[in-house]
């Protein structure tokens, strides 16, 4: 499957006894300056980890030099004669007389090879022989503290029933090792890396069969790219992707011929891998050097000296050379004093040569295999002029296709070992299964006729139980603008069970808000995020470099967000523009600085990791508690509209975040508009005095959540069916981006522009600005209701800039505010009517527009109440407005709960502490398996729908069965994906071609290899039924996999255990690229769509 036409090494994978004896996969990279491994993880389906346990003095890194030192060659022959690794750095074992240092194995082995046995040093085999002992020991090492750190955490455990990670045993691993692409030598190197295994430990004395297998560097990469989420990679089904592996040893190339599922993808080495890589950057500036020795004073009889100013070179950070501007020059060390090399020759006689052949090779690439995206990997890809000529590459390339071209940055250093772990989980086999058939009837799963799962759904459903002291249930609203969060204290209850939510009132000594800012401090030159954050990441000053990071929520979701808040939305083009993308508009200074992508979960995971220090810090001190007793449980809010790979997100961004301790910490996800309508029930009961007739079944009310960022409405009915209370959710939502944070904004445009355009001053500073937002903040905005008699703001100003007396006010045509400067210049005044019109009305009529059509959307059900939420419902003006509007339209009933500001994070508590039925009436997408369809000769590909978009649902845990088969002995690939169809389909259209959608309406949710394990009394080609069933409850979706065949047990691939029966829990959405451990991922709960019990 992946063999390329240079390529003289057969593709062997592990066989499936092999998986069985040796359940873990290790990926060896062997580079030029460091070993990196990876090890495969327990998280079903399995995935790859950076190996970080590199023992560095007290340290642990994340690579392990490959160097060695011989101590007096030849005569040490001892342990302590050799100095490997971290050891045999020069800086920790300095090189003395009758040393050998060896700076780079991988060359000096591959040398060895080539050239033949080096008489003055070390053998090839003999180097790797001693490095691999080293690196041996420190897996011992590490896998001892590892499982030392296992056993200490279970102990911690409140439950010894739950699955335990798998013990680290390098007796229970199998090797994935990744050979140079462009070595012509393979088998002689395999071989010597195969003995220096046996020589290391690794292999034991007859069980070496099948247990290390070889993959090309290049491929390898590819793998890495491939087992990501396509919408992360970008490699787009039915099409071809090059991965441009560009090393310092060389450039190497492979082709992803991607497949709907990734275990059929098929991945080939280039033939024009294994070219000259990024040292021959350095060799053509020798060349330039040598060809103007005498303009340089530079003697070429004596090589040192050029040599000397080539190293100071290849040290020399290229990325701080603009070899775009010909008038600066380059300063490099020399023996004999520095040497200025103009930055025009640099462009045209060392870095041009090298690019140009590089995109010459990718060029005839893209135009073999018809390349629909570049991957580019390596350190030089983050150079400017290397970005700059890959774009004139684009532009000016005659294409067949036009390639898009991306950087992958998803940890660029690992792309081999890590590719090396995936080769090693593939399946030899893998077969997409032939359909039989769909059951027509949906079983209902109720007392009588599963007790287990009955049992389950009681405990899951019922109220919180006393936990050890220090357990809180954290409800956290993480806002556009501003974050909030409540809590519950859920160690002791009272005798009626209940328990106290209690939101933050106060997160600044400064602050009188419930509520702390959604910001962020992150500086571009250091390319760190700055300890200010909140509050503080607004007003404190900033550093060169700073930028302030708001409104990043918006970018969690982008497809949802463009649908919901409007196409090409200024302001969420504005951030997506500012910092997450680097531009590749002409003139940009982006250009020509590289500036790091951040990625929503990263910032988010930044913001998060703060926000819950804070949080744990205020629990601390309120109960008088250690960070130790602290077990939190939390409920985090996110917007209705976000998909499910959003939720997996934040999910992600959470765990990176640290959110999760251990095993007795959880993280679950409720819609916004969900957790605020729980928090209002009683609201609605007690106050508005609906009757029980009324408030059970049949209420509609409209939940308005006006935040600072967004404004969002969904409609809600009271159900009561069989006795069970429950809030449906009725069509979808409407929203906008008219929040609260948009008077500042319009205040501060005002502002601006009489001062600038008006008055005409150039630049009077940020800091005379925010006097008059901090005014507008604490004397208008909240309690803004307008008179009949027009009243006048006053603001005083700072004493700097001063302002002319003599400067006279300039007429603008388009600016209709009336302000102006008093008492010399020293005072600003504005009217209450400019306030009204010009600041407050446009945002207020926006939001009474979203409110119409709201209502307008829910004419079938009239609403009876209007609920306002968030941070933007405290405003007295708003209230009015609102109010007055559905008076007009008779609805009896709009107002503002009581801590409206708090009201999600305090909801977000209430459905932890009682789980209730949250749900929409419909699946919001549909659900299926791709399955090859007998009766369709030409087009077999099809999708098996377990359920529609549209099907309503209303049960506590429906299961959807259909049934397939594969034939013996190959693997069944069960790739579940979802469908966003845009018209809703019939509900009994259960099968469809597969037909990959270029807007992505179809998506991989995720995709298990199912292996049928050795049985010699089963012929092959026999065909093995299989149930598959699909499973809809509070928790998510799982799937159940069943054999119909009694011979023929299932094996999650990589895994030991066989059973007829395996069910995949909880899946995730879509899958993320992150590595989470078994127990970690068990405490996710991803708040569904779907029913429980109240």
């Amino acid at each position: 499957m992946t063999q390329g036409e240079n390529n003289e090494l057969p593709e062997i994978l592990f066989s499936q006894q092999t998986k069985k004896d040796y359940s873990r996969v290790i990926g060896f990279d062997l580079g030029s300056s460091s070993l990196t491994c990876s090890l495969s993880t327990d998280k079903i389906p399995a995935t790859a980890s950076v190996f970080q346990y590199w023992a560095n003095d007290s340290k642990n890194e994340s690579h392990f030099p490959t160097c060695i030192q011989y101590k007096n060659w030849p005569l040490c022959n001892t342990t302590d004669g050799i100095k490997v690794g971290f050891e045999g750095r020069p800086q920790n074992s300095p090189i003395e007389t009758g040393d050998v240092y060896i700076p780079n194995i991988k060359k000096y082995v591959t040398q060895s090879i080539i050239q033949g046995i080096n008489e003055d040093g070390p053998s090839g085999s003999l180097v790797l022989s001693d490095f691999f002992k080293a690196v041996y020991a420190n897996f011992v090492k590490a896998f001892k503290r590892l499982n030392e750190k296992q056993e200490k955490a279970k102990a911690n455990r409140p439950s010894s029933n739950e699955q335990i990670t798998k013990p680290y045993d390098l007796d229970d691993c199998r090797f994935c090792f990744a050979i140079p692409d462009g070595l012509t030598q393979k088998l002689e190197y395999t071989n010597l890396i195969q003995a220096a295994f046996k020589e290391a430990g690794f292999l034991k004395e007859g069980n070496n069969s099948n247990r290390l297998i070889f993959v090309n560097d290049a491929v390898a990469a590819g793998y890495n790219c491939l087992s990501a989420p396509r919408h992360f990679s970008g490699i787009e089904v039915e099409s071809n992707c090059l991965v441009a592996d560009i090393g310092y040893d060389s450039a190497k190339f492979s082709v992803i011929k991607a497949q709907t599922i990734d275990a059929t993808s098929v991945i080939i080495s280039s033939e024009s891998s294994g070219i000259a890589g990024y040292w021959s950057v350095g060799d053509k500036f020798k060349t330039y050097l040598t060809d103007r020795s005498e303009t340089f004073n530079l003697d070429i009889t004596k090589p040192g000296q050029i040599n000397f100013v080539v190293d100071s070179f290849e040290k020399y950070q290229k990325i701080k050379i603009d070899l775009n501007n010909d008038k600066e020059r380059t300063v490099f060390e020399g023996i004999n004093g520095p040497v200025d090399v103009c930055n025009a020759d640099l462009r045209e006689f060392v870095f041009k040569p090298f690019l140009d052949n590089l995109f010459l090779l990718i060029y005839k690439e893209c135009q073999a295999y018809n390349i629909g995206r570049i991957i580019f990997r390596g350190q030089y890809c983050d150079d400017p002029f290397f970005i700059q000529k890959c774009d004139d590459f684009i532009k000016n390339s005659n294409f067949k296709r036009v390639p898009k071209c991306v950087v992958w940055e998803e940890q660029p250093k690992y792309m081999v070992s890590n590719g090396a772990v995936l080769f090693g989980l593939r399946s030899a086999l893998p077969q997409i299964p032939t359909f039989i058939s769909i059951e027509p009837l949906d079983i209902v799963l109720n007392g009588d006729q599963n007790t287990e799962t009955q049992q389950k759904l009681t405990k899951a459903s019922s109220k919180p139980k006393g936990k050890p002291k220090g357990s809180f249930a954290v409800g956290i609203d993480f806002g556009t603008t501003f974050s909030g969060c409540s809590y519950a204290d859920i160690s002791t209850v009272d005798p009626n069970n209940r328990h106290e939510i209690i939101p933050i009132e106060k997160w600044d000594a400064a602050q009188e808000y419930p509520k702390i800012s959604t910001a962020l401090r992150y500086n571009e030159n250091t390319g760190k995020f700055s300890t200010n954050w909140g509050f503080n990441a607004l007003k404190a000053q900033k550093k060169s470099g700073d930028l302030n990071l708001e409104f990043f929520k918006l970018l969690l979701s982008p497809k949802n967000v463009e649908k919901f808040y409007g196409k090409g939305n200024r302001i969420i083009e504005e951030n997506r523009n500012r910092f997450f993308m680097v531009s590749t508009k002409p003139n940009d200074e982006k250009k020509t600085k590289r500036v790091k992508t951040l990625t929503p979960v990263e910032i988010i995971a930044e913001y998060l990791r703060n926000f819950n220090t804070e949080i744990r810090k205020i629990l601390k001190t309120k109960y008088k508690l250690s960070y130790k007793d602290l077990k939190l449980e939390y409920v985090i809010t996110v917007p209705a509209m976000w998909t499910e790979a959003s939720r997996l997100i934040m999910l992600d961004a959470a765990l990176k975040a640290g959110l999760i301790k251990d095993s007795s910490e959880t993280v679950q996800l409720i819609s916004e508009p969900e957790a605020a309508a729980l928090s209002c029930e009683q609201f609605m009961k007690n106050t508005l005095k609906l009757g029980d007739d009324i408030f059970d079944d049949g209420l509609t009310f409209i939940v308005c959540d006006a935040g600072g960022g967004t404004v969002d409405l969904v409609t809600f009915r009271k159900k009561k069916k069989n006795g069970v209370a429950s809030i449906q959710q009725i069509g979808d939502g409407t929203g906008g981006t008219c929040g609260a944070a948009h008077l500042d904004r319009n205040f501060r445009k005002l502002v601006q522009r009489f001062y600038t355009e008006v008055m005409g001053l150039t630049n009077p500073g940020e800091e005379f600005y925010r006097v008059h937002m901090d005014y507008f903040e604490k004397k208008i905005k909240h309690n803004f209701m307008p008179s009949n008699s027009n009243n006048k703001y006053r603001i005083k100003l700072p004493p700097f800039p001063v302002i002319s007396q003599v400067t006279e006010r300039r007429e603008v045509k388009d600016f209709k505010s009336r302000c102006r400067l008093l008492e010399k210049n020293g005072v600003f005044e504005i009217s209450e009517n400019d306030i009204k019109n010009l600041i407050f009305d446009p945002i207020v009529e926006e939001v009474l527009q979203l409110l119409g059509k709201q209502i307008e959307k829910s004419s079938k059900s009239p609403p009876s109440a209007v609920l306002l939420v968030g941070g933007f419902s405290q405003s007295k003006y708003l209230q009015q407005k609102i109010k007055h509007y559905c008076n007009e339209r008779n609805i009896e009933h709009n107002c503002v709960p009581p801590k409206g500001v708090t009201a999600i994070s305090r909801g977000a508590v209430s459905y932890y502490l009682e789980p209730r039925l949250v749900s929409k009436k419909s699946a919001t997408v549909s659900y299926a398996i791709q399955v090859d369809n007998p009766e369709k000769i030409n087009n077999k590909s099809h999708l098996s729908y377990f359920i529609r978009k549209g099907t309503p649902i209303d049960m506590e845990e429906t299961l959807y069965p259909q049934s397939v088969y594969v034939k013996y002995p190959g693997s069944a690939v069960i790739a579940l994906f979802s469908k966003d169809d845009e018209v809703l389909p019939k509900i009994n259209n259960r099968m469809e071609p597969f037909q990959p959608s270029t807007e992505r309406k179809v998506n991989k949710i995720v995709e298990y290899v199912i292996d049928l394990p050795e049985n010699s009394s089963i012929a092959n080609g026999t065909i093995v039924k299989l149930d598959v069933t699909l499973k809809m409850a509070i928790e998510g979706i799982s799937l159940d996999i069943q054999s119909q065949n009694p011979l023929v047990k299932l094996s999650k691939t990589g895994q030991i255990e066989k059973a007829n029966s395996i069910t995949f829990k909880r899946i995730e959405m879509a899958p993320m690229k992150v590595n989470l451990d078994a127990e970690k991922v068990r405490d996710f709960n991803i708040f569904s769509i779907f029913s429980s019990k109240k």
